[in-house]
């Protein structure tokens, strides 16, 4: 008998009890990964970088891991004549370039010198491993995105909302393939997620204070300060306090 009841109440505890969000979470984590290991390195996955922008950059950013600085190796007609004008000379190795935004490269410049050793790409390499890093990258970005985004649904909504809306990002194939693009879409989505996270923040913060100075302002007889929004400072006191998410 004592023993059916430990084992009820180890399944309780797996299903509903406190356990469950941990088991929850950790599916999450093992699905998450075993889709990422497939769209990089199974055959029906990632085949390489196509976007011929995704293979500048990624040609900038490994000119920058040579220590070469925001070079690239790619001609362009405009850029030659702008460097021509301005310096009288055209440097044909280290090319300055002026066509793509700085961040991405830079970016990608610490990771992709990891693979100093496969720069040089043989006649037994289907794939160049350089591009499975830019798009490890990326994916990695698009990953955080859908964790600040989960906090900001569940500061918005309710966390049943932010679990609907994280799963239906995850399953979204368009999202899967900008990842595996290489282009800096998922950087942005991760950084435009940051700033609505920060400006929820910020604006519940503010709510919190103005609230507690009505209610202290009540307190030293300066104002009326009903019940009803006594209990309003009480939640966004106690929800400010909280430990603070990522």
């Amino acid at each position: 008998m004592a023993h059916e009841i430990s084992v009820q109440s180890i399944v309780h505890k797996l299903e509903e009890g406190g356990w469950a969000k941990w088991v929850q979470l950790a599916l999450a984590i093992i699905s998450v990964t075993y889709v990422s290991y497939c769209w990089l390195m199974k055959e029906n996955g990632f085949k390489g970088l196509t976007e011929p922008r995704a293979f500048e950059q990624a040609e900038i950013a490994r000119e920058i891991a040579r220590g070469h600085g925001f070079t690239t190796k790619i001609i362009r007609p405009a850029e030659m004549w702008l460097v021509q004008q301005n310096t009288g000379s055209y440097p044909v190795d280290h090319i300055a370039d002026t066509y793509h935004a700085p961040l991405w490269p830079y970016i990608l410049a610490p990771f992709v010198s990891l693979g100093k050793n496969t720069w040089v790409i043989t006649t037994k390499d289907v794939q160049f491993f350089t591009d499975k890093i830019v798009a490890s990258v990326a994916l990695g970005f698009f990953l955080l995105s859908v964790v600040v985004n989960y906090f900001t649904a569940s500061r918005l909504f309710d966390h049943r909302l932010a679990n609907l809306g994280t799963r239906m990002v995850l399953i979204c194939t368009t999202f899967w393939r900008f990842s595996m693009s290489g282009l800096p879409q998922m950087l942005m989505l991760f950084l435009f997620s940051g700033a609505g996270y920060c400006l929820i923040r910020m604006v519940e913060i503010r709510e919190a204070e103005v609230i507690a100075e009505k209610k202290a302002a009540a307190e030293a007889g300066e104002g009326v300060f009903d019940e009803e929004a006594e209990e309003e400072a009480d939640e966004l006191a106690a929800k400010t306090a909280e430990e603070v998410k990522p």
